[in-house]
């Protein structure tokens, strides 16, 4: 099993505040609103630990052809306690944030967190693929563009999403297939994302958890910025006709500086539009405390 490094706290925020604080992701529209921290969604102090007498599963480093860049990328495979090839398994994609890469939830602990919640609910038990979201065809590196390109770099992962890493999930791993069977969630940037592909392709993926996710997948009527290159990523969030996800959760921090506000706004869309979906908020800021709970109390509740 690949080692967990966890993040120090006061340097990952440090980090965003200094990247947000130059790009401007604090664009989000300011407005007053109720700070109820709910009790709901609490966790056990243990979740994201690996518990002393728990099996967990091993995490295997692929890598896969990227259509958009012309190179092999790498991604992380989470596999379930016990993996059993004559077996089948959902699957759940996890997108990261800016400055982060295919490790990044090994580095937070995502292993832990789903082991744990599926043991804590009796789920069943789930693959897991964590992968570079930051997609540039030209070669780039994220500290080379302003916030606005760099999230038109993130926008660009769709492609070799659906038509690149889960053709390759699906052949080289015993997964169950189709909607009711496939997840995605990611935090900030990748909360975005995760928006984004879920209700862009809602054949694909039955399940969305977005935690603390930055705006501007549809105008939600709020006054957001709109990053990246192609204006708003959708006109709306469910046509007329098409299924909804199975499940979507959102969660934010009450002291999120950032993403507060989009996550809200998003909600407020969602309830509007007779979307269903889960909204809490949590004590915390834009951090990883906010973002592994929620990845907790939605793997507790899918498949």
């Amino acid at each position: 099993m690949i080692s967990r490094n966890m993040y120090k706290t006061g340097a990952v925020l440090m980090a965003l505040v200094t990247a947000f604080t130059v790009t401007g992701l604090s664009g989000c529209k300011s407005r007053t609103v109720s700070n109820e921290v709910t009790t709901e969604y609490d966790i056990p102090d243990d979740y994201n630990d690996e518990r002393p007498g728990v099996t967990y599963g091993n995490v295997d480093e692929i890598s896969y052809y990227s259509p958009t860049t012309g190179s092999e990328r790498k991604a992380y495979v989470y596999l379930p306690r016990d993996y059993d090839e004559s077996q089948s398994y959902p699957v759940v994609y996890l997108l990261h944030g800016m400055s982060g890469s295919y490790s990044e939830y090994n580095r937070i602990g995502a292993l832990y967190v789903a082991q744990n919640a599926v043991d804590d609910y009796n789920r069943n038990p789930v693959i897991m693929v964590s992968f570079t979201v930051f997609t540039d065809a030209d070669g780039g590196q994220e500290s080379d563009y302003d916030f606005s390109e760099l999230t038109a770099k993130y926008d660009a992962c769709e492609y070799d999403v659906i038509n690149a890493l889960i053709p390759y999930i699906n052949e080289h791993y015993s997964t169950r297939m189709g909607r009711e069977n496939t997840a995605i969630a990611g935090y900030s940037l990748g909360g975005r994302e995760s928006l984004f592909l879920c209700f862009a392709h809602p054949d694909v993926f039955g399940y969305v958890g977005a935690f603390a996710p930055v705006g501007g997948v549809v105008d939600t009527g709020n006054g957001e910025r709109v990053y990246g290159n192609r204006g708003f990523l959708l006109p709306e969030f469910v046509k007329d006709g098409e299924k909804q996800p199975l499940v979507t959760l959102i969660v934010t921090g009450d002291s999120d500086p950032y993403c507060k506000e989009s996550a809200i706004n998003y909600s407020d869309y969602m309830t509007s539009h007779g979307i269903n979906h889960i909204f809490y908020i949590r004590p915390g800021a834009h951090e990883v405390s906010v973002w592994n709970n929620g990845l907790y109390n939605f793997i507790r509740r899918i498949f």
